[in-house]
């Protein structure tokens, strides 16, 4: 599926999400609320159980991704969660492929170089 370079966080997160789905994860998307900082999806495998994930777009350049993209709230949950034995990543989002970038206590920058040689494409097949 080309996705194109307008397509929002959500539209690509929806897709990354449908992927999730047709493999046999479980994945929903959760809402915005006062529950500020709270990753936007929940994925559930067999594999690894409950994991959070918070999504992004990919910079357009240097850096992949980088911290001051997610919000203080956010990092706090992320970090929360890996720190305490939990899974917790940040999904970069790129126009025609995706990353998740694992919180390993800290939310750290994703080198454009990872991204580029790991990305998966939304049209791919587990």
């Amino acid at each position: 599926m080309a996705t194109g370079r307008s397509k929002t966080e959500r539209a690509l997160g929806n897709c990354w999400a449908k992927l999730m789905s047709n493999v046999g994860h479980w994945v929903q998307k959760l809402p915005a609320s006062s529950l500020a900082g709270l990753p936007d999806w929940i994925l559930v495998t067999a594999e690894v159980g409950i994991v959070l994930v918070e999504a992004k777009l990919l910079q357009s350049r240097g850096n992949a991704f980088v911290p001051s993209q997610c919000t203080k709230a956010q990092r706090f949950f992320l970090e929360a969660v890996s720190r305490h034995g939990g899974e917790a990543y940040v999904l970069v989002l790129g126009p025609e492929s995706w990353y998740l970038h694992r919180v390993k206590g800290k939310v750290e920058f994703l080198a454009r170089e990872v991204y580029d040689r790991f990305a998966r494409s939304y049209d791919l097949e587990f």
